[in-house]
């Protein structure tokens, strides 16, 4: 019988072992030290079972440490999360999220001065679980000074953590196709040429916040796994299906499901939110933060939209962000009205 649901356990080498240590009842335990990781290992003697691997334990103190350098790719580099298929969440709700979400979890790397153990314990409890189902996976933990840990976190409040997760890929065009038979009226957020991933994270925000179905990235820079996109989110780039499409694609597609699109763009013919029937099925799309939505869009049959501004003031627009809050807050309130 393998053991896989323990409590979170220190090496008895580490100073405060005594508070941390938890005593399974019927298990033999073994602690082996290999390439500066701590493993421990558990065997349940009434069921003569075999020993399986629970935990990897390992300490880093400098921040030119080899691991620290490779993770801190990840957020630096678009290049690296693509090829690897992995990137970083920062922050204890939002690992939370990712793993209530089911995103597989590789490593939480955190440092004792910014989460307590029992928060650690918790989590390291909740991915285990996870990859329950699979035979000798773990989750490392690794345990980094202030300075480690500073060349991977942002934010400096307590509590904190990192977590290394692995990427889920949306089948496409199905997934828009499995939204639509789903739910009789969804509203669809598309987005094109966004740069910014703040921008980007905020707009998830609202998105999430207001009911939105699905996000469409069209020919965006700004990538859902960016640090900023998934901070500025507070976990709902993680929780809302988004998927990428090439403009074309997305414009036949909608027009397939029978979905009407309204464009944020300014032309003698724009209508403002309040006038257009959001209540029902609705594509809203908003365009990149310098140049707006591409003009294809209004000769595929989209309606025009503007939101009302008071007019001779130095501000002519809203940042892409607001925007789509303000349109989402409009969609929201006609269908509660």
């Amino acid at each position: 019988m393998w053991i896989r649901k323990l409590w979170f356990h220190r090496h008895p080498n580490w100073r405060d072992w005594r508070d941390c240590t938890r005593k399974t009842r019927g298990l033999s335990e073994t602690w082996t030290k290999s390439n500066d990781w701590w493993y421990f290992s558990g065997l349940n003697d009434r069921n003569c079972g075999r020993s399986s691997v629970i935990v990897r334990l390992k300490e880093i103190t400098s921040p030119q440490n080899a691991l620290i350098k490779e993770l801190a790719q990840l957020l630096s580099k678009s290049k690296e999360r693509r090829r690897q298929g992995r990137f970083l969440i920062e922050g204890l709700r939002e690992v939370e999220r990712a793993l209530s979400l089911g995103y597989p979890i590789e490593s939480l790397i955190y440092c004792p001065e910014q989460i307590s153990s029992g928060e650690v314990e918790a989590l390291v409890q909740r991915a285990n679980q996870k990859c329950s189902d699979s035979v000798n996976q773990d989750v490392q933990h690794i345990q980094c000074s202030e300075k480690a840990f500073a060349k991977l976190a942002y934010r400096s409040q307590v509590p904190n953590i990192v977590a290394l997760a692995k990427r889920i890929k949306h089948d496409q065009a199905q997934t828009l196709l499995d939204i639509k038979n789903k739910q009789a009226e969804p509203v669809v957020l598309v987005l094109e040429g966004i740069e910014k991933p703040g921008n980007l994270g905020a707009i998830l925000r609202s998105a999430d916040a207001f009911g939105v179905a699905i996000v469409i990235l069209v020919n965006c820079n700004a990538e859902l796994e960016h640090p900023n996109s998934l901070r500025n989110s507070l976990g709902a780039a993680l929780a809302l299906p988004v998927i990428e499409l090439g403009l074309i694609e997305c414009i036949e597609l909608l027009a397939q499901l029978e979905i009407p699109l309204y464009v944020t763009h300014l032309n003698a013919q724009s209508q403002t939110p309040a006038e257009l029937p959001l209540h029902r099925a609705c594509a809203l799309v908003l365009g990149a933060e310098a140049t707006g939505a591409s003009d294809i869009w209004l000769n595929s049959s989209a309606q025009a939209t503007l939101i009302p501004m008071v007019e001779q003031r130095v501000v002519d627009s809203l940042n892409v962000s607001v925007a789509a809050a303000v349109m989402l807050y409009e969609v929201h309130r006609q269908r509660n009205a």
